[in-house]
């Protein structure tokens, strides 16, 4: 980076020296920072070229561009992707001499393939103002997704980095940071911003690395590729999401030309997901199809809730889009468009006025899906304690994921078939070969079933206990779970569906304790077992000899034997202090209550694990442990490799590392890795 006082000195020289050579013109139609001017002027000139500035009010008007671009016959022109789209859109028809340069933004792969046939050459431009100005190009010459942000320009180093400031490996994603001669020296009269964004790097003594809050991960191929801001990373309902993810999604659609989407809180406590779309005929209104897409190739919770169509996003005097300048989505934006259907009896309106009160919208038809209309898990809780308060009607947590609509859901209540529907759920009933049976718990093994692939039946496993256990929880009930009595109605669960087996099983932290149990009966029965996959479940032992370790010494103290066994027999006693001190019961929010519920039923499973009469399993069978890689169970020293069930099992079982975190393995980007190992372990068995 040359001192922005020579560049000054050169320009002043270069204003009093007549007959620059004009070998090449350069059309700048960027908004001109400093450092811009320094790329955008001081590089073409040196080189002989000549230098077109467009006027503000020439670049909002695609029209008036082509006829600058036509005039000054440039042959390298760089604009955000905004400007390059409005000259599509106007009917430009390209040169065969423009090197286009676009940067400023994410270049979408449907502009890069409007792009590709109107110019000579195509380049992705990415950097920001910090790193003066471009870091990273990559030339397109195809248009088979979004093209990557390719490779670093010459003095300039990347990384990509966790929070620990160590490099991920490729394929994984992190943030962005940038080194290298064209770091700026920092923000004028702001030290603590320039304490936060420009760090010392762990690479090179004495040299700076610029945190870029982009994320963004090497792909197989060597390029880099922008995954979006970390700003625009959304905690929803206790998941991480990434925005920019969504926007892929949707925008694979071939009547989408633009879509960007937002986390709103419109409603105080109430965060929804909103996709903003342009379709590319005026009259389409894709979104039927858009929700039905992305709820193929995401999890429910990435799906957004409401999806609103505009003639065009808001821009920034920069041109690029301006999400604050986005529109409330406006009432009939809150229910899919689909013929509204009115309840007709009065189980319908009851179901119905108690849907509009949870979801917060102001009509619902007997055929729109709840999950459609914004709800999610936790909203299925607070719909439970809502019909229960409002009407007594009994609500089987597992028959609204099985019946999403008002009119099914009330017809499974009056045919008393809701119960026995959510014993076994198939979450991917078509395929070829034995089903994988996954216990306590239907949703959150979604991902997991389809990256095992559409030949692997699968079925999540909710039996009535779990819904005696949710009902009290909700009520701030005494729990009481026996994990032999639990299994055994798992058991007889998986039979209605596979009498006779061999069976496969599979349990995510507690369910993985659950299945190990039901694999037990089912081998005294003489049933052929041939896998259990324990997804990060750690065994009782593990549980007392690490984790409450490792909590008591995180607190200062060092504890060992029956200290470890006490604070698990007093988890199970919180619930009684909860109730006594009134935290837990009379009119209160039902959000507040629904997580209160979950954090007592995570309470019980740990005081059941701690009574469990756990034994020596004999397996004459597979049993293979998937350890999360982001332990969060202690640290790592203290931890055995299997987590404590060599002490359980007459062999020890496979210990199979996968990427990600206790819940994380089953869910994007990770869960296709699990999904691969277990497949693997699938076809050994």
């Amino acid at each position: 980076a040359i001192p922005h006082s020579a560049i000054v000195n050169f320009l002043l020289s270069m204003k009093r020296e007549p007959g620059l050579v004009e070998s090449d013109t350069l059309l700048a139609v960027t908004t001109l920072s400093f450092d811009i001017a320094a790329l955008e002027l001081y590089l073409p000139l040196v080189t002989g070229a000549k230098v077109v500035i467009a006027r503000r009010e020439d670049v909002l008007d695609p029209h008036f561009l082509m006829r600058l671009m036509k005039e000054s016959a440039c042959t390298v022109m760089q604009a955000t992707p905004s400007t390059w789209r409005s000259l599509v859109d106007a009917g430009w028809a390209g040169s065969t001499r423009l090197k286009v340069l676009c940067g400023g933004e994410a270049m979408p792969a449907d502009l890069s393939r409007a792009l590709l046939p109107r110019c000579a050459e195509l380049w992705n431009m990415y950097g920001p103002t910090e790193t003066t100005v471009w870091s990273t190009v990559h030339r397109v010459t195809g248009a088979d997704g979004q093209p990557p942000i390719g490779h670093p320009i010459a003095n300039t180093q990347v990384y990509v980095l966790d929070a620990k400031l160590d490099l991920v490996p490729p394929g994984a994603a992190g943030e962005l940071y940038i080194g290298g001669d064209g770091l700026a020296r920092g923000y004028l009269h702001r030290p603590e911003l320039t304490q936060e964004r420009f760090v010392p790097s762990p690479f090179k003594p004495d040299a700076r690395l610029y945190r870029t809050g982009d994320l963004a991960r090497w792909r197989a191929d060597g390029a880099l590729e922008c995954l979006g801001r970390t700003d625009h990373q959304v905690k929803l309902r206790g998941y991480r999401i990434e925005l920019g993810e969504i926007e892929a999604s949707i925008a694979r659609h071939p009547g989408v030309r633009q879509v960007v989407v937002v986390a709103r809180e419109d409603v105080p406590g109430d965060k929804r997901l909103v996709a903003y779309v342009v379709a590319r005929e005026a009259s389409a209104d894709p979104t039927a199809e858009l929700r039905e897409l992305v709820r193929k190739a995401l999890p429910d919770y990435m799906v957004p809730a409401h999806f609103v169509t505009l003639g065009a996003l808001p821009l920034t005097p920069n041109g690029k889009i301006d999400r604050r300048a986005l529109p409330r989505p406006a009432a009939d934006a809150l229910s899919p468009s689909r013929a509204y259907v009115p309840p007709s009896t009065e189980l319908e309106t009851s179901l119905a006025a108690a849907w509009q009160r949870v979801l917060g919208v102001p009509r619902v038809g007997i055929q729109d899906s709840f999950f459609d209309l914004g709800g999610d898990s936790l909203k299925v809780l607070k719909l439970i304690v809502q019909m229960e308060r409002t009407s007594g009607i009994e609500i089987d947590l597992g028959a609204v994921f099985r019946f999403p609509t008002i009119a099914a859901l009330a017809k499974s209540i009056e045919s008393r078939a809701a119960k026995e529907a959510a014993m076994a759920v198939p979450l991917q009933a078509d395929g070829e070969g034995r089903p994988v049976f996954c216990l306590c718990g239907i949703n959150m093994y979604q991902e997991l079933a389809t990256s095992l692939g559409p030949r692997q039946p699968v079925y999540g496993v909710y039996v009535p206990e779990e819904q005696v256990l949710a009902r009290g929880a909700l009520e701030g009930a005494k729990l009481d779970i026996d994990i032999a009595r639990l299994a055994r109605s798992y058991y007889q669960a998986i039979q209605r569906v596979s009498p006779k087996g061999p069976y496969r099983l599979a349990g995510s932290s507690f369910g993985g304790i659950v299945a190990l149990e039901v694999a037990s009966m089912m081998r005294q029965d003489g049933a052929e077992v041939e896998l259990v996959a324990l997804l990060d479940t750690l065994s009782p032992r593990g549980i007392r000899r690490n984790w409450v370790k490792w909590f008591y010494r995180r607190a200062g103290q060092v504890v060992s034997g029956e200290a470890g066994h006490k604070l698990l027999r007093r988890v199970s006693k919180l619930h009684d202090r909860l109730v006594a001190r009134g935290w837990l019961r009379g009119e209160r929010d039902p959000e507040k209550i629904a997580e209160e519920a979950y954090a007592l039923k995570q309470q019980a499973y740990f005081a059941a694990i701690a009574a469990w009469q756990s034994r020596k399993f004999v397996t004459d069978y597979d049993v293979v442990l998937f350890r999360a890689k982001e332990q969060a169970w202690g640290p790592q020293d203290e931890l055995d490799d299997d987590y404590g069930w060599h002490h359980y099992l007459n062999r020890s079982p496979t210990v199979v590392d996968v990427p990600g975190t206790h819940l994380g393995i089953l869910k994007n980007p990770h869960v296709a890795e699990l999904g691969q190992r277990v497949r693997e372990h699938l076809r050994a068995s």
